[in-house]
């Protein structure tokens, strides 16, 4: 069972990840959290396999929180939701695994969390 994160300071993408992970077998919330200061304090604790942050965010921006999660905690697979595909550069040049455009699709939400754990996995074969 994969422990994921979810950071976003709009409670409907929470609620909607949420159903979409507890509807998908494999996946166990470890943390809903509505700004990056919150989740960053809870990291260490909830010990999660995968962050999904939110790209725009009061106060400390995903980008942001990717930048010093992956300072911290570099196994940590992180993947942004992000409204404007544009915004998907800044995250793949920061370190993030993977996108997901907003609004949330089950089969968007899915289809990129499937192909973070194939390259995870594929990787660690490669090195051994």
């Amino acid at each position: 069972m994969l422990k994921v994160m979810i950071v976003d300071d709009e409670k409907h993408f929470l609620e909607k990840l949420q159903q979409i992970l507890s509807e998908s077998s494999g996946y166990e919330v470890c943390g809903e959290y509505t700004d990056a200061f919150s989740a960053m304090e809870a990291l260490q604790i909830a010990a999660p396999d995968i962050l999904i942050a939110d790209v725009l965010m009061p106060g400390m921006s995903g980008i942001g929180l990717v930048m010093q999660v992956k300072q911290l905690y570099p196994d940590i697979r992180i993947v942004l939701m992000i409204e404007k595909p544009g915004l998907a550069v800044e995250g793949y040049e920061v370190g993030v695994s993977g996108v997901i455009l907003k609004p949330l699709t089950d089969r968007g939400v899915m289809r990129t969390l499937r192909r973070i754990i194939r390259l995870q996995f594929s990787w660690k074969i490669d090195l051994c």
